[in-house]
């Protein structure tokens, strides 16, 4: 096992999760977050999510995980699963309600929108739709009260 690329073992597994998803999931193996959307956040949505984890101190490395991609069609629950345990996040925001259920479904564990739940031992918070959440103040400050409380 080679871990000189990124300075610890656990980045292999990583490493490996990463390129044989890379379709669905962009980030390193050094990322602490991962973010999990059933599309491509708008660039308003990465921004405020991007700015939040740096905010948190999770950095500006995170793991953007889509469930669909162009031209792949979509991930399935047990590939998240698998996703996810080689890429060992520290915590989790899933995005929207669909990203929930199949989040859900890979660890068999519930995931609650709009709140903070525990998914395989990751805190995680759900939201119904981030997106909808950034066209008003009072929502976003709703967002970013439950971002809060990610823990690092």
């Amino acid at each position: 096992m080679n871990s000189k690329q990124n300075g610890n073992i656990y980045g292999f597994n990583a490493a490996s999760a990463l390129k044989a998803y890379g379709s669905f999931a962009k980030g390193t193996p050094n990322s602490t977050l991962a973010v999990l959307s059933a599309q491509n956040l708008s660039d308003a949505a990465t921004t405020a999510l991007a700015n939040s984890a740096k905010r948190l101190g999770f950095g500006t490395d995170i793991l953007w995980i889509t469930i669909t991609a162009d031209g792949e069609g979509a991930l399935g629950a047990t590939d998240l699963r698998k996703l996810l345990i080689g890429c060992d996040p520290v915590a989790l925001v899933v995005t929207s309600v669909e990203s929930g259920h199949l989040l859900e479904e890979a660890f068999a564990t519930p995931c609650m929108p709009d709140a903070v739940n525990q998914v395989f031992g990751r805190t995680t918070v759900a939201f119904t739709s981030f997106e909808a959440m950034l066209s008003r103040a009072d929502e976003k400050q709703k967002a970013w009260s439950l971002l809060k409380k990610l823990t690092h």
